[in-house]
């Protein structure tokens, strides 16, 4: 005798707190399909969900590039760390709250995902291989190099926060464009 459901009915049940939605933050439409752990997903995503006073790239080629010199790729769900895995985890997160995890998830690592000193040297020293000798950003002494500056360290990361000033974040923006002159120690315009 052979049991089974073969006069069953019944609908499946549908339930939409399983499903991922597609939302709206700041007015804007944000599609919520999962991030991958590339970077091609995550600058698609973080292009996205952080822009305006949020942004925390120029361009989705910028966030490539930088992306790419994030040294560690890390664990997916990483919600610490500077690696790939943890801003990817605050795009997810700032798809909801740009405010709290735009700086996250960006370049800098808002605190979270490793600290600006940290993006600092895999950036600035991946991007602009002219200023990483030991009186630039490296010299395998990139962290005490960056701390020890002398240029403030303001804590506060974004396309529209970092663009001028004699900052460390300014010189991470720069980077991210790319923009090496901008990025050295001591800066030609716009980091004086």
């Amino acid at each position: 005798m052979v049991l089974g459901c073969a006069n069953d009915k019944r609908e499946p049940k549908h339930d939409a707190s399983l499903e991922i939605q597609d939302a709206e933050v700041d007015g804007v439409a944000v599609d919520a399909a999962p991030i991958l752990q590339t970077c091609e997903s995550y600058c698609a995503a973080i292009t996205q969900a952080c822009t305006g006073s949020n942004a925390q790239y120029d361009t989705e080629a910028h966030c490539m590039a930088t992306c790419m010199q994030i040294s560690v790729a890390g664990t997916a769900g990483a919600m610490s760390g500077n690696t790939r895995a943890c801003r990817i985890s605050h795009t997810e997160l700032a798809r909801i709250d740009a405010t709290t995890h735009c700086p996250d998830a960006g370049p800098s690592g808002g605190g979270m995902c490793g600290t600006t000193c940290d993006a600092v040297c895999d950036v600035i020293v991946g991007l602009c291989s002219s200023l990483s000798g030991g009186s630039q950003w490296g010299g395998g002494n990139c962290a005490n190099n960056c701390a020890g500056t002398g240029i403030a360290l303001t804590g506060t990361y974004s396309t529209t926060t970092a663009m001028a000033g004699n900052t460390v974040e300014c010189r991470l923006y720069q980077a991210t464009k790319t923009n090496c002159s901008g990025a050295a120690r001591p800066s030609t315009t716009p980091c004086l």
